[in-house]
């Protein structure tokens, strides 16, 4: 008998239960809200926001800095790597 392990039976499945008995709700990818292709389910980011704005505005706060960290983050090293790029061709 053949065992194949894949990310469904090594782990997703484990943190879906442990996820689920500390009291999240599981919702399979079929019954979401969004296309496959979409990265991201925007109108529940969008509740999740407004909901943590309302309980926990200094969160959101938080939220904004951290973003913007990573944000000017991604910028100086898209910067760096097009300099590279640059300095490659000449």
């Amino acid at each position: 008998m053949s065992i194949h392990f894949n990310e469904d039976n090594t782990i997703e499945q484990m943190v879906i239960a442990t996820l689920q008995d500390n009291g999240w709700k599981y919702i399979p990818s079929d019954q979401l809200p969004r296309m496959y292709s979409d990265v991201l389910v925007e109108p529940m980011i969008k509740e999740a926001l407004i909901l943590t704005r309302r309980l926990q505005p200094s969160l959101l706060v938080q939220m904004r800095l951290s973003i913007n960290c990573e944000l000017s983050f991604y910028l100086y090293r898209r910067t760096i790597l097009l300099r590279k790029m640059n300095s490659l061709r000449s």
